[in-house]
């Protein structure tokens, strides 16, 4: 009997079956439904353990309210509105968004710079924004371009040079930054399953792709880097590096 692509997900094929949806032009409605449904039942698991196992450590969050909420099942009028304003998010995005409310594993300044947790926190890539806090991001950026165009517009037409002012781009920001410190996030509208988030030099990263380096990780990707390197690693005073980040990526479900 063969197998429909949900099927074959949960028996380990994730990386096939989600570059068939990502690349095919003939799917099915269900197909694509089915294996959101699973990857999201991961990420909620995989959210729920890393937290927990936090907490077992001594971390502390820097979000009172956090590390994360969950969407209430059908409250999604926010959402319906926020994509009627800004337009259509990626499929997986979506679904993102009606899962979670907000999601943020970002270390408590009591905490960051001092203890064995020492930098854990350091750019939190488990950190995505509420929907009213991409509204103020989103309103901060406009604002950043026309003091930007301001003040160039005054300084070419001094120089009496040609200029063309940037043009504010329509975009969806997650909260998070990159490796070169461009923001992770979306250009709308986006009609497809899942889109390129950034691009730090490294060639265009989807959002299914950075969601799971992340959790190869354990919810933190700079822990790879502690144990890379001796001098960064004492700098914080993070004594076991690799034994944190084993404890936190265990058993974790693949997407």
């Amino acid at each position: 009997m063969m197998l429909n692509r949900t099927q074959r997900y949960r028996n380990g094929e994730c990386l096939e079956v989600w570059a068939e949806l990502t690349t095919s032009e003939c799917l099915t409605h269900g197909e694509a439904e089915g294996v959101i449904d699973e990857i999201m039942a991961r990420i909620r698991s995989n959210v729920e353990k890393i937290a927990s196992r936090l907490r077992e450590l001594g971390y502390k969050f820097g979000r009172p309210d956090g590390p994360y909420k969950f969407r209430a099942d059908g409250d999604y009028g926010e959402l319906d509105q926020a994509e009627r304003e800004w337009g259509r998010f990626p499929k997986l995005v979506r679904r993102f968004y009606e899962a979670f409310e907000f999601i943020d594993f970002s270390q408590h300044d009591d905490q960051i710079d001092q203890g064995s947790l020492r930098g854990l926190g350091y750019y939190p890539q488990l950190y995505f924004l509420s929907l009213n806090e991409c509204a103020g991001s989103r309103q901060e950026m406009f604002r950043q371009v026309e003091r930007d165009n301001e003040f160039m517009s005054r300084l070419m037409l001094e120089r009496g040079e040609p200029w063309t002012p940037d043009v504010v781009e329509n975009f969806l920001p997650l909260g998070p930054v990159a490796s070169n410190n461009s923001l992770i996030g979306f250009t709308l509208p986006s009609t497809g399953i899942d889109a390129v988030c950034y691009d730090d030099g490294g060639g265009p990263v989807m959002f299914l792709e950075h969601l799971r380096r992340i959790f190869d990780c354990g919810g933190f990707p700079q822990l790879k880097k502690y144990i890379r390197n001796d001098g960064l690693r004492n700098a914080l005073g993070m004594p076991d590096p690799q034994s944190i980040l084993e404890r936190l990526a265990h058993d974790l479900e693949p997407i």
